[in-house]
C-alpha cells in the first residue's frame, strides 16, 4: 500500500512537471495539489505548486505554499528568495526584504540575493540603502564589471555624478573597448559642465566606432555634437519645445531610446499639438516594442491630421503585430477607399486578409477550391459564428469528396464538431475520415478525444494506441493515452506513456 501511495504521488508530481514545462500552469498545478494530498511533507511539491501559483499570478497562494515549505524546512535559503519574489509582486516590499535578509543570512556569499533586495529597498525609495547593497555586492564579486556600471548610473540618477564618474572609470579601465561607457561617463562630466572631459569622451566613442564606414562614424559624431548643442540651447532657455525634439531625434540616432522618449515627452508637453512629435514619439516606440503606446499616438496624430494616408497604414500595421485583424482591416480599408490606386495599400489589406483567414476573396476567385471553405470555417468557428463555419465544412466536403484528400475534410468537420461539443456527429465525421485514409493518426486522436469525453474508455484508449502507432513521435498522443491509463487506474502504463510524452517534448525543446 504504501508503495503504491508513493508511485501515485510520483505519478501526479511528473505530470504537473510535464504541464509545467508546456506552460500549462493551471494543470500543472492541479497535479501538484494531488501530490500534496498524497504526500504532506515534500517540500518539493509545495515549492512546485507555488511556482505554478507565481506564474499564474495567484501571489497570495504562492506566499502560502512558500510558508508551508519554509516551515517544512526553514534552512533553505532559495524558498525565502521565492516567498519574496511573490511578496515584492504584490508591492509588499518590506516583507519582501525581510524574506531576502533571511536568505542572505543563510547564503551570505549569493549576489543575485542582494540584487533582489536592492530592487525593494529602490521601490520603497530608500536609495542610500540601494547603494549600500551594491557596495556589497562589488565587495562579494568585484569582478563582475556590471555592478559598477550599475552602481554608477545609481549615482547619476542621485546627481552624485562624481561618484558615478569614478564607477565608470573603473569599468572603463577594465573594458576600454566599450563605447557605452564613455558615453556614460561624458554624460557625467556634462551634468558638472566639465564640457571638455565630456567632449574628450565622446571624441573616444567616435575614434572606437572609426572600425565603421566613414559615412556611419561621421553620422555618430554628427549627432553627439547635435545632442551637446541641443543640451547647451536647453540649458539656455528649457521652455522650446524644438530643441527637446531636437535632440530627441539625436539620442534616437544613437539608439539611447529612452532618452529619446524622455525629450519628446517633454516637446509634446511644451508644444501638444504638433504632429510631428507624435510621429517620431511613434518611432521611438515602436524602437523598444511598446505598440500600445504607439497606438495612442497614432490616434492622436489621425486625429490631429486625418488627411495623410500613411498614419492609418501605420497604425493598421501595429494592430496587426498587436493581432487584433478586425481593427487593422479598418484602417486598411480606410486607406483604400480614400485613394485606390496604390498597390502598397491593397498589399498590407492582403496581409490581414491572410492572418485573419478572411478567404472571401479568394473564394470569390476560384470558389471551387475546398480548401479556402475550410479555412474560412476555422475562421467563422473562432468567431463563434457556427451555422456559417459549418457551412463553409459542408461545402468543401461536397466540393472536395471525390478527391484524394477527401479524408482531410472530413476530419476538419470532425474537428468543428468536437470544438462544439457535438461528439456523435464529430465521432461519426473522423470514422469517415479514417474510412478513406487508415493511415490519418489525426483523425484517431481526435475520435479519441471524442470517446474521453463520452467516458468510453475502452475505445479512446484503442483510437489513441492507433494515433501512437502511426506517429510515434508525438508527444501529445502518449499523453493523452496515460490520461486514460491514469483513470483506468493502470498507473504503471500511465506513467510510461507521461515519461515518453515528456522525452519526446524535451527533444523538441
Amino acid at each position: 500500500m504504501f508503495e503504491k501511495k508513493f508511485y501515485n504521488e510520483y505519478l501526479y508530481f511528473n505530470k504537473g512537471d510535464f504541464h509545467y514545462k508546456l506552460k500549462e500552469y493551471k494543470k500543472a498545478m492541479e497535479c501538484y495539489t494531488k501530490a500534496i494530498e498524497l504526500n504532506s511533507s515534500n517540500d518539493i511539491y509545495y515549492i512546485k505548486r507555488g511556482e505554478s501559483y507565481y506564474k499564474l499570478e495567484e501571489y497570495e497562494k504562492s506566499i502560502e505554499d512558500y510558508t508551508k515549505v519554509i516551515k517544512l524546512n526553514p534552512s533553505n535559503d532559495i524558498y525565502y528568495i521565492k516567498r519574496g519574489e511573490s511578496y515584492y509582486k504584490l508591492g509588499e516590499y518590506e516583507k519582501s526584504i525581510e524574506d531576502y535578509t533571511k536568505a542572505i543570512e543563510l547564503n551570505p556569499s549569493n549576489d543575485i540575493y542582494y540584487i533582489k533586495r536592492g530592487e525593494s529597498y529602490y521601490k520603497l525609495e530608500e536609495y542610500e540603502k540601494l547603494i549600500e547593497e551594491y557596495t556589497r555586492i562589488i565587495d562579494l564579486n568585484s569582478m563582475n564589471t556590471t555592478y559598477y556600471k550599475k552602481r554608477g548610473d545609481i549615482f547619476y540618477y542621485f546627481n552624485q555624478y562624481e561618484k558615478s564618474i569614478e564607477d565608470y572609470t573603473e569599468v572603463i579601465r577594465r573594458k576600454p573597448k566599450n563605447n557605452n561607457y564613455y558615453i556614460s561617463r561624458g554624460n557625467a562630466y556634462a551634468k558638472l559642465k566639465e564640457y571638455k572631459e565630456a567632449l574628450k569622451d565622446y571624441m573616444t566613442v567616435i575614434e572606437l566606432e572609426s572600425e565603421q564606414s566613414n559615412f556611419g562614424r561621421i553620422k555618430l559624431e554628427e549627432n553627439i555634437k547635435l545632442v551637446k548643442s541641443y543640451t547647451r540651447a536647453i540649458e539656455l532657455n528649457p521652455d522650446v519645445a524644438e530643441y527637446y525634439y531636437g535632440r530627441g531625434k539625436a539620442y534616437y540616432k544613437l539608439k539611447e531610446y529612452e532618452k529619446a522618449l524622455e525629450d519628446c515627452n517633454k516637446a509634446i508637453k511644451l508644444d501638444s499639438n504638433n504632429t510631428d512629435y507624435y510621429v517620431d514619439r511613434v518611432e521611438y516606440y515602436l524602437a523598444i516594442n511598446d505598440y500600445n503606446k504607439a497606438l495612442l499616438d497614432y490616434n492622436k496624430v489621425i486625429e490631429l491630421d486625418s488627411s495623410k494616408l500613411n498614419y492609418y497604414t501605420k497604425r493598421g500595421d501595429c494592430y496587426l503585430v498587436l493581432k487584433d485583424y478586425t481593427k487593422a482591416l479598418l484602417d486598411y480599408n480606410e486607406v483604400t477607399e480614400l485613394d485606390s490606386s496604390k498597390v502598397k495599400y491593397y498589399t498590407n489589406r492582403d496581409k490581414c486578409y491572410l492572418v485573419i483567414k478572411d478567404y472571401d476573396k479568394a473564394i470569390s476567385l476560384r470558389p471551387d477550391y475546398p480548401f479556402y471553405y475550410i479555412n474560412r470555417g476555422k475562421c467563422y468557428l473562432e468567431l463563434k459564428s457556427y451555422s456559417k463555419a459549418l457551412a463553409d465544412y459542408i461545402k468543401a466536403i461536397k466540393l472536395g469528396q471525390n478527391d484524394f484528400y477527401a479524408f482531410y475534410l472530413y476530419s476538419s468537420k470532425g474537428d468543428f464538431y468536437l470544438k462544439i461539443k457535438k461528439y456523435d456527429e464529430a465521432i461519426m465525421d473522423y470514422s469517415k475520415a479514417i474510412s478513406l485514409n487508415p493511415n490519418y493518426a489525426i483523425a484517431y486522436k481526435g475520435r479519441g478525444d471524442c470517446y474521453l469525453e463520452q467516458k468510453d474508455y475502452d475505445k479512446a484508449l484503442l483510437d489513441y494506441s492507433k494515433a501512437i502507432e502511426l506517429a510515434p513521435n508525438n508527444f501529445n498522443y502518449y499523453d493523452s493515452r496515460g490520461n486514460i491509463f491514469c483513470i483506468l487506474g493502470e498507473e504503471e502504463k500511465a506513467y510510461a506513456d507521461y515519461d515518453k510524452a515528456d522525452k519526446l517534448k524535451n527533444k523538441k525543446i
